[in-house]
């Protein structure tokens, strides 16, 4: 199961403040990626420009009379 960065950051750091322990954000973020935990956003994927749309149309225009199925 792959868990969120912020989570299990925050998570760890309640358990640590529980111990008393002063430990840094930057140490706890190493642990838990060298250990297989990472976060990441998808990026967004862009849109068409006009000019693309145009082109698209063009390559599709003469197949749209064929039926598939």
């Amino acid at each position: 199961m792959r868990l969120l960065l912020s989570e299990s950051l925050v998570d760890n750091q309640r358990s640590l403040q529980e111990l008393e322990a002063n430990v840094l954000e930057s140490t706890i973020r190493r642990t838990l990626n060298t250990n297989g935990a990472h976060s990441g956003v998808a990026r967004i994927k862009p849109l068409l420009s006009t000019r693309n749309k145009g082109a698209k149309l063009h390559i599709l225009l003469p197949h749209r009379k064929h039926n598939i199925g």
